[in-house]
């Protein structure tokens, strides 16, 4: 079975493949520039940053679960993302992993990603503590460029 929590602003796959999981993530750098053009110091973008320090604690629960990550570019991973948008994704093998723990690596992902981006901007908003379906987290979104996008 294929996990799966896609947005226009990032998303979170796991697919199944022989032995574990392929997890590919990955986030629109464009779609969040409202908020984050001009908080931040030079390549150190808040969504990049945001992804890379989440994907290090997602590798840290499955290592205390007893799962083996394996960092790389994943074929599983390679799928159209949409022109004109710059993305930044990363991909991991994570050997062993259970499916039963497929869904608590998913939502945590997926409500930490933007308190990581609001953590480093600084913007101290409201965050959601719950999953929401994907076309809410893309209204939430667009009203977090709205009101903070300068």
């Amino acid at each position: 079975m294929r996990f799966e929590y896609i947005t226009r602003g990032f998303y979170f796959v796991f697919k199944p493949v022989s032995g574990g999981f392929a997890y590919c993530s990955g986030v629109n750098v464009d779609r969040f520039l409202p908020i984050t053009k001009g908080r931040h110091k030079a390549m150190n973008n808040p969504a990049i940053r945001g992804l890379q320090n989440l994907n290090l604690e997602l590798r840290a629960m499955a290592i205390e679960a007893g799962v083996k990550p394996k960092t790389g570019a994943l074929p599983e991973c390679s799928f159209p993302r949409p022109t004109g948008d710059i993305w930044y994704t990363e991909s991991v093998l994570f050997e062993g992993l259970p499916e039963e723990m497929v869904e608590k690596l998913l939502s945590y992902a997926v409500v930490q990603l933007l308190k990581k981006i609001d953590k480093a901007i600084m913007l101290q908003a409201p965050m959601p503590d719950d999953v929401l379906e994907p076309e809410e987290m893309e209204r939430f979104i667009d009203r977090l460029c709205e009101r903070y996008g300068g």
